[in-house]
């Protein structure tokens, strides 16, 4: 039997991304300069209660700009990763 409180979600989405107090000994000034860029997520909600949920998931990330990448090779940003919430409704 199908349970109706578990369910298959997903969103996408920009975002804006400022980096700070980021050390480095290259041209590139990292504490004027913000990281512009798409992400995507694909997750299992499981209702708690009417109003609480838990959600697992994966998100990934993708830079438009590739500005930590550009500036030195051996900076490595991860562009996914694995997440678990808990979440309330209005």
């Amino acid at each position: 039997m199908k349970s109706n409180h578990t369910r298959l979600v997903g969103d996408i989405g920009i975002y804006l991304r400022n980096v700070n107090d980021f050390e480095n000994n290259s041209a590139v000034n990292y504490d004027e300069n913000t990281v512009f860029g798409f992400q995507g997520s694909l997750a299992i909600e499981h209702d708690i209660t009417e109003l609480l949920f838990a959600r697992l998931g994966v998100r990934n990330n993708n830079d438009f700009s590739d500005l930590l990448e550009s500036a030195d090779s051996t900076i490595r940003v991860d562009s996914y990763g694995f997440f678990f919430g808990v979440g309330f409704r209005l």
